[in-house]
């Protein structure tokens, strides 16, 4: 929210205690944890938006030590490796290489021309919610070829989509199965072995 992100420790599940925070420039609406850094996606009150990197290595005093913009609302984040997948309301997905966290940059773009509320990956491919529109599974596990700063288009492959009982808000997979929530649907659980014909 708008005091930025708070660290509580639960070793006491019944007793949570508050033992640090960091403020963020703007709104923080999600974070993402990798190892001792936290990645969240903010929009400041002048309309700026974009990823902050934060080092947790001290949890009682948290630093902010990178940050880049995007030119939308974050909608969707997920961590994988050295890379942060984004997508974003202009229906766009931008892929941030994070491998230095003080500076993180953009690797790669393309257009999905869906609005995407979530985003997963795994295994080289990339799942996106894409609202009434559905799963959509993307090819992107040729990154490691591609130059950093190269934002070609034409790489990205979508493999399937496959439409949801409800509207596809956001996306977790493991192992082969994808959980979607679908919104008033509630929760939709996909076999995506299958990465040509998700069921």
């Amino acid at each position: 929210g708008k005091k930025g992100i708070y660290v509580a420790d639960i070793s006491a599940p019944l007793n949570p205690k508050l033992v640090g925070n960091v403020k963020t420039p703007g709104r923080a609406n999600s974070i993402k944890i990798h190892g001792n850094y936290g990645y969240v996606a903010d929009v400041q009150a002048d309309g700026k938006m974009g990823l902050q990197v934060i080092d947790f290595a001290n949890l009682s005093a948290p630093v902010i030590i990178g940050s880049i913009k995007t030119s939308a609302k974050i909608t969707g984040l997920e961590i994988e490796g050295n890379f942060a997948y984004v997508t974003t309301n202009d229906k766009y997905f931008r892929i941030i290489d994070i491998s230095i966290p003080e500076d993180p940059v953009f690797a790669h773009y393309f257009a999905t021309g869906l609005a995407a509320n979530g985003v997963d990956v795994e295994n080289g491919i990339a799942y996106l919610a894409c609202g009434d529109s559905g799963l959509k599974l993307f090819k992107i596990d040729n990154l490691d070829d591609f130059c950093v700063g190269d934002l070609e288009t034409s790489e990205f492959v979508l493999t399937a989509g496959i439409k949801t009982p409800g509207s596809a808000q956001n996306v977790s997979v493991s192992q082969d199965i994808a959980y979607l929530l679908s919104g008033f649907s509630g929760l939709t659980v996909m076999d995506v072995s299958d990465k040509s014909e998700p069921i």
